[in-house]
């Protein structure tokens, strides 16, 4: 008997990002908000909640293929080094067809604030392809101090004006407490990062500068083995 979907990604998931990563996404579970997937009338799977006895849908309830394509189809100036920072995984259809068409140079980073959430999309879609890639990490939780740490991993002096942040469906709506954290968190990053960026390029102007003006110098001077014998 084959393998299920679920244990096919958490084998998947277990080769890229260690048990440690699948022991602390567990320890979630039973504190993060139920999540559900239903099956759409396209064959695939749309994501529900239940907050405060009320239903709600995170992704598309009939389409979320399409959805995904148009997630897709409305990106725009972005080039081959292009860093795409994503608020919300869902099922994972958007991030899979992200992949289908950006290239090697690009890197994605899924924030999923719901553990549940990232669980169910493990069990109904085989997401091997984004689990084993390179190219993209995904993040699960709400803990702060953790996207803290994750951005400092990221978003670094190469990328920091060259990246695009993503909200998918209505996530901003849907978890809105942590999302403005998250906002914080980068802005304060984004901050950081861009001072040091202006530091290096200050002392690099300044290092030039330096060796302009002292060239004529540099080059009236004697050479080391001038001084040999005296």
């Amino acid at each position: 008997m084959g393998k299920s979907i679920y244990e096919a990604n958490i084998e998947a998931l277990n080769e890229r990002y260690g048990e440690q990563y699948i022991d602390d996404m567990q320890k979630l579970w039973e504190n993060d908000e139920l999540a559900f997937a239903e099956a759409s009338a396209e064959g695939s799977f749309s994501i529900r909640i239940k907050r405060h006895e009320k239903e709600m849908y995170i992704s598309s309830k009939y389409s979320p293929l399409k959805e995904a394509q148009r997630f897709v189809e409305g990106l725009s100036n972005y080039d081959t080094t292009t860093l795409f920072m994503v608020f919300g995984m869902g099922i994972g259809y958007h991030i899979q067809e992200m992949c289908k068409i950006l290239g090697k140079g690009n890197h994605i980073l899924v924030i999923e604030p719901n553990s549940n959430i990232f669980k169910r999309a493990l069990e109904v879609n085989d997401l091997r392809d984004i689990l084993q890639c390179e190219n993209v990490y995904i993040t699960v939780g709400s803990d702060a101090g953790k996207l803290k740490n994750v951005l400092n991993t990221f978003v670094n002096v190469a990328n920091v004006n060259n990246f695009q942040h993503l909200i998918f469906s209505k996530y901003d709506r849907f978890y809105d407490e942590f999302y403005f954290k998250y906002i914080n968190e980068l802005k304060n990053h984004i901050i950081a990062v861009k001072m040091l960026v202006g530091t290096i390029n200050y002392f690099s102007y300044e290092f030039n500068r330096n060796l302009f003006h002292n060239l004529s110098h540099i080059l009236k001077g004697y050479a080391i083995q001038d001084f040999k014998g005296r």
